[in-house]
């Protein structure tokens, strides 16, 4: 059930456009959806809550933002027909929409002013992050004694398989972890087309040569400032959003049945793919 609602509306507006702090005080109701009640302080607070840029100009733009309000309250009047918070999905669900306006609320909160002296000392913290580490491309074979692996080597270790790229303590294109001694011995290479001395592992003496490689480069400042600038700006509301938790997990009873937890049971072999190890795809060539 509507009631007549330009003459509000209009009070509205001009209230925003004067900036009348007296709107907040006003009681007068809009609309009536269900036996809930849409009312003129309540459309104001929705506009304040609008960034100033985006606040209604005229009487049509009001009108859509009071249409928005009655469309929610239609739909949490269906809500309750239906018992949606009765239901866990609903509460669930609940939860998450109350977890996003704290997150609003909390980013509004945060500053995003962020100095350059801030900026150059998160870049020297974090150096690792805007260094890219040399990639090497390696082939490899493996001989079940020193003796062939060195026969091997001397014609070029023909039929080596391709393993592809590689860096410093992290694992190939192809996600196989790739073993220390042999990665070692690709980054001991000095050229491409070198080709290693055996390298005992597992059982096995392998040969890596050195297909191709390209060089590390450190990012500076100037090149990352924008990042490092959002990085610090999102480090400062993910630990807004740790104290917030912090302050809530104190003022709210959390009861634990510990016996009841050690009762669920995980599903799926954990280890049944392990990226660290090494396996070969194809078997060992001799």
């Amino acid at each position: 059930m509507f009631s007549d609602r330009s003459a509000g509306l209009a009070l509205i507006l001009a209230a925003v456009s004067c900036d009348d702090a007296a709107i907040h005080r006003e009681t007068g109701v809009l609309a009536v959806v269900d036996d809930r009640r849409v009312t003129m302080a309540e459309l104001a607070r929705r506009v304040e809550e609008l960034p100033p840029n985006l606040r209604p100009k005229n009487h049509d733009a009001l009108a859509g933002l009071f249409a928005q309000l009655v469309d929610e309250a239609i739909l949490d009047a269906e809500a309750r027909r239906r018992g949606f918070s009765d239901s866990a999905g609903g509460r669930a669900a609940q939860s998450a929409m109350l977890s996003a306006l704290r997150l609003e609320a909390l980013a509004a909160s945060v500053s995003g002013e962020v100095s350059d002296d801030e900026v150059r000392r998160y870049h020297a913290e974090h150096r690792e992050r805007y260094t890219t580490p040399e990639v090497r491309r390696i082939a490899v074979a493996s001989f079940a004694s020193r003796e062939e692996a060195l026969d091997a080597r001397q014609g070029g270790v023909v039929g080596a398989e391709d393993v592809g790229e590689i860096a410093p303590g992290a694992v190939d294109s192809r996600g196989d972890g790739v073993p220390a001694p042999v990665r070692d011995a690709a980054f001991g290479l000095a050229a491409v087309g070198a080709i290693s001395d055996p390298v005992p592992h597992a059982g096995r003496h392998w040969l890596v040569k050195l297909t191709g490689r390209v060089a590390g480069e450190e990012r500076g400042v100037a090149r990352e400032e924008t990042n490092i600038r959002r990085a610090i700006v999102e480090e400062r509301l993910r630990r807004a959003r740790d104290a917030l938790l912090v302050n809530l997990r104190a003022s709210t009873r959390v009861t634990v049945d510990e016996a009841a937890l050690a009762d669920v049971e995980s599903r799926g072999d954990l280890t049944a793919y392990d990226p660290a190890e090494w396996q070969l795809r194809r078997g060992p060539r001799r």
